[in-house]
């Protein structure tokens, strides 16, 4: 038998460290939370999970918070697939959350829209909807207190925010066409994060008659669900913003509500401006307010730390102030005409 002290060494110090990983592994698996709302692989699937524990408010996270199933509600289109809960007041994302009849998180607004009012229906994701941050400080909240401060209440302006945490912009526009029209807004805010161009939250399974497919699932780089992604991709086609934002000019154009599209402008908003320059052919008002963004942040020193929730890339209280001022400005001189 070979007794080399420095052989046994090194076998002793594989296995021990074969175990610690082993270990650390395994602790993950136990301690790690589960993906929240996109544990779901089917639409019934999907409706019996909105009905058990979880979303029914019994089942909490640690922190006390609700878990993404407690805020929805299944939707039958394949387009739209859930919404916000209505009336929702209790503990989401760290934050209280509140949301009207109407699933919004706004005040409660009437549907026929009150006399001299301009009504801003703004479309978007968990960005647009202030996923971690208090309702007041959200840029939807932001824009309409700037709007109204700087108008002096004539026309005294809503901001009816409609932004759904996972939603992408195919979503929105369903959204907008079954919902938010019913609104009379006088102008649309889509919010576009760069996300937007890849699989949202869940989207329906092309290769069944009924179903939902998670969008983490869809590895791009997993061979054996390469034909799943495949088909998924293409159903996505005539479901990316460009088509998307398309077909809402063509729903509003006829109304004479104009669209306002601002990009989340962070790092590679310049590429995502690039991605979506066929629509400057359209009617679409970009607001383009990158470069000034870029500024602020430069001239302040602001850092990740200041913009960012904590290990979360959704925007800070600081970060959703500077939006809100930002797209303010730019939407002001529009309500003036």
């Amino acid at each position: 038998m070979d007794l080399n002290p420095t052989r046994t060494n090194i076998i002793l110090a594989l296995i021990g460290s074969t175990i610690g990983l082993l270990a650390v592994y395994c602790a993950k698996l136990i301690l790690l939370p589960k993906r929240e709302g996109t544990e779901f692989k089917s639409m019934e699937d999907f409706r019996s999970a909105l009905s058990d524990s979880r979303a029914n408010g019994r089942y909490r996270r640690p922190d006390g918070s609700l878990p993404f199933a407690a805020v929805i509600n299944s939707h039958p289109s394949d387009e739209i697939i859930y919404t916000l809960k209505p009336n929702l007041n209790d503990n989401f994302t760290g934050v209280n959350v509140k949301t009207n009849s109407f699933g919004m998180r706004s005040p409660e607004r009437p549907i026929i829209k009150p006399s001299v009012t301009f009504r801003i229906a703004l479309m978007g994701d968990s960005f647009a909807f202030g996923w971690g941050v208090d309702i007041k400080s959200g840029f939807a909240q932001v824009i309409e207190d700037l709007l109204n401060q700087d108008l002096n209440g004539s026309p005294k302006v809503e901001v009816l925010n409609f932004g759904i945490p996972g939603y992408s912009t195919f979503q929105e526009v369903a959204l907008f066409q079954e919902r938010a029209l019913q609104f009379e807004p006088d102008a649309v805010l889509v919010f576009l994060v760069d996300n937007d161009f890849d699989f949202p939250f869940f989207i329906k399974d092309s290769s069944k008659e009924s179903g939902l497919v998670q969008s983490f699932s869809l590895s791009r780089n997993d061979r054996a669900n390469a034909p799943l992604l495949n088909a998924q991709k293409a159903a996505m086609k005539d479901k990316g913003p460009v088509t998307s934002l398309t077909r809402l000019i063509q729903l509003t154009d006829p109304l004479h509500i104009p669209v306002y599209l601002a990009v989340n402008p962070r790092r590679d908003w310049r590429n995502i401006m690039k991605k979506l320059s066929k629509l400057h052919e359209t009617s679409l008002h970009f607001l383009e307010f990158g470069a000034e963004f870029e500024e602020i942040v430069k001239k302040n020193g602001y850092t990740d730390k200041d913009l960012n929730l904590p290990n979360d890339p959704h925007p800070t209280a600081l970060r959703h102030s500077i939006y809100g001022k930002l797209i303010a400005q730019e939407l002001v001189a529009t309500i003036q005409q």
